[in-house]
């Protein structure tokens, strides 16, 4: 009767053993594939962004900062009292002059700036941020990408 009871606890040890380590392989193996996934993503957003994509998100951009609502404009005027302040606009792209003069007038109106610093980040992936203070007002496809990876690591 003991050897039978040993036998149902090593065989109910085994599959517990073979469960753990079956969802371990699982999920290794999902994140390996999110990682691929997302990386993949990444490269052909990229490859596929055109001067006229790029265009349309910027435009999108100056929409929102257009739009942008009071407490996110406080954060961009911040309280340092700072004289001559500069905003810094990073894109993955060159953008072009005439975008660059409706991103001077919206800075312009919110934040009384009148420098605008311009910078290429590649690794926006398609996209235009603009920082003031530390504070980064932005939109990308990285962005969105971030936020769903963020969301799949919560899990």
């Amino acid at each position: 009767m003991e050897v039978y009871k040993m036998s149902d606890q090593l065989k109910d040890n085994l599959t517990k053993s073979i469960e753990v380590e079956k969802d371990q392989y699982i999920d290794e193996l999902v994140k390996k594939l999110e990682t691929e996934v997302f990386s993949l993503s990444k490269k052909v957003l990229k490859d596929l962004s055109s001067l006229n994509l790029q265009e349309v998100v910027t435009q999108n951009f100056i929409e929102r900062l257009n739009n942008i609502d009071s407490v996110k404009s406080e954060n961009l005027t911040g309280s340092s009292g700072i004289e001559d302040q500069i905003a810094i606009v990073k894109s993955a792209y060159e953008i072009n002059s005439s975008l660059k003069e409706q991103l001077k007038t919206i800075v312009k109106r919110i934040t009384d700036i009148d420098e605008i610093h311009y910078e290429i980040e590649p690794d926006l992936i398609c996209g235009v941020e603009l920082i003031i203070n530390g504070y980064r007002v932005a939109w990308s496809i990285k962005d969105y990408l971030n936020s769903v990876n963020a969301l799949l690591d919560a899990k």
